[in-house]
């Protein structure tokens, strides 16, 4: 990681995102993002929900915790709670992804089960690191396309 922002820093705080992302029955929300020369780029922001994103075709370069991390088709992205970031699309080319953006309750890192405890709330709490990015290269990447694809079918039956 390159740099964890601090949370009471006045700049990170004015990143924070105001929009709500799903609601209390069903606190997710699916976003699909184009890049290209028309939209070249998602502003720099934060929220207090995960992010889950899969490049579905291009590339782009997205800005995590001030590092840059260039993506392209297949990569995946998990972000935890509470981290700034931003994408921009290289000029002359278009980038395609679909992100679920969802509170760390849904899937239960509030409970007090063995996975809530273990899993669920150190990555939502940031006591464990993953890595932002798992490329198309990665053991995990081909498990978390899988349970994207699985997410986007529930979704869109909701």
């Amino acid at each position: 990681m390159c740099a964890d922002m601090d949370l009471r820093d006045r700049s990170f705080l004015m990143k924070r995102e105001g929009v709500r992302h799903g609601d209390r029955l069903f606190p997710l929300e699916k976003y699909d993002v184009v890049l290209s020369e028309e939209f070249p780029l998602v502003p720099a922001h934060w929220h207090e929900e995960a992010e889950f994103t899969w490049i579905r075709s291009g590339s782009c370069v997205y800005h995590i915790d001030l590092c840059d991390y260039p993506v392209g088709e297949g990569d995946v992205i998990l972000l935890p709670p509470r981290v700034l970031h931003s994408a921009g699309s290289f000029p002359e080319s278009r980038m395609v992804s679909e992100s679920f953006v969802f509170h760390m309750n849904f899937p239960g890192a509030s409970g007090s089960d063995l996975c809530s405890m273990k899993y669920l709330r150190p990555f939502a709490n940031r006591e464990v690191q993953f890595p932002y990015v798992f490329s198309s290269g990665h053991s995990v990447n081909p498990h978390l396309r899988d349970l994207m694809s699985r997410l986007i079918k529930l979704y869109e039956s909701q």
